[in-house]
């Protein structure tokens, strides 16, 4: 659920792998097809690839026995991803109505991420008014290893889950088989995965293609994934945190519980100002030419941003104990 860093760009190669004991052969992608654009609109949301995909296979779902569905191709290359997943062996795949999921997992938990996505979709697009025409892709990674390599980023034990907003559609990673203190993984609690699903498809619907802007604070990123994600599944600690916005170094290493106090920051602008008003912010300060905080704020909500920080801080304590959470962490 951490902002993660590009992954390499794609060479214009043939690939082959060996999967499920049979060698299938991968298509040539034109390095044009990967570039990547500068639209600030739906980094899920790109036009479809000219890469002249693999034999079509008969099933929506199966072992990558059958060849690489013409979907699974089109997106995986949309995102940049395509030889990182070809590398790794033991692939099925999952098409559904809105996602295309990947990963070298089980048939049954590819069911259960693809499931949790095509209820999540809907959910968040109707919150952030933007529609995804292409399908999402979910990379689901068996262990830890394997969602490094979709990712690039060394720190996957840290994170339930990683949107990758890189090349002309974004890919969201689930490391589905990373176990916890507890010995339980992300998938084993129905209500804390819809939570996380949530906050990673809200990140793929609204970040701009090729996301990494230093001057957008982390408190904003992942607030308003968080804010997002509690619609529907509320998480929060068992003890009061600061009554403070977060530093970005909090919130990248989730000190004194910073994505929870992202999250109700962003809920509290909510409430004052609206959503509509609270998200055209959002949406204002992820443009490459935005202001500053202060100015897009004022821009958007005619206030003043370090006054409503106050104001949010004075009522905070109020704001957590009125808060109920549908599932609940022991603080530190």
């Amino acid at each position: 659920m951490k902002r993660r860093t590009g992954a390499a760009a794609l060479a214009a190669v043939a690939m082959s792998l060996t999967a499920c004991g049979a060698t299938i052969t991968l298509p040539a992608i034109p390095t044009a097809s990967v570039a990547a654009t500068s639209s600030p609109t739906s980094s899920a949301g790109a036009a479809p690839s000219s890469a002249t995909p693999s034999a079509a296979a008969t099933s929506t779902d199966g072992s990558m026995r059958q060849g690489l569905p013409d979907e699974v191709v089109d997106r995986l290359t949309l995102s940049r991803v395509f030889l990182e997943v070809a590398e790794v062996k033991g692939l099925h795949y999952r098409i559904s109505g809105r996602v295309v999921a990947v990963g070298n997992t089980s048939d049954s938990v590819l069911t259960t991420v693809t499931d949790a996505a095509d209820e999540s979709i809907p959910r968040i697009e109707a919150l952030s008014g933007q529609h995804a025409k292409d399908k999402y892709l979910i990379l689901a990674a068996a262990d830890d290893s394997t969602a490094q390599k979709w990712t690039g980023d060394s720190n996957v034990a840290d994170a339930d889950g990683i949107t990758m907003p890189y090349g002309k559609a974004a890919w969201i990673v689930i490391p589905t088989g990373h176990r916890f203190s507890d010995g339980g993984r992300v998938l084993d609690d129905d209500e804390y995965f819809t939570h996380v699903m949530d906050h990673e498809v809200f990140h793929a619907d609204t970040l701009p293609v090729d996301f990494d802007d230093p001057s957008v604070p982390e408190w904003m990123v992942e607030g308003y994934a968080e804010w997002a994600a509690n619609q529907e599944v509320s998480t929060g600690p068992e003890k009061e945190p600061p009554a403070r916005l977060p530093s970005d170094t909090e919130v990248v290493d989730d000190t004194d519980d910073g994505y929870f106090r992202a999250g109700m920051f962003v809920q509290y602008l909510a409430d004052r100002f609206g959503t509509s008003k609270a998200l055209a912010y959002y949406r204002a300060m992820l443009v490459a030419t935005h202001g500053s905080i202060a100015e897009e704020f004022h821009r958007a909500t005619d206030a003043d941003f370090t006054a409503t920080v106050a104001a949010w801080q004075r009522q905070f304590h109020q704001q957590f104990v009125s808060f109920d959470p549908e599932w609940q962490w022991v603080s530190d």
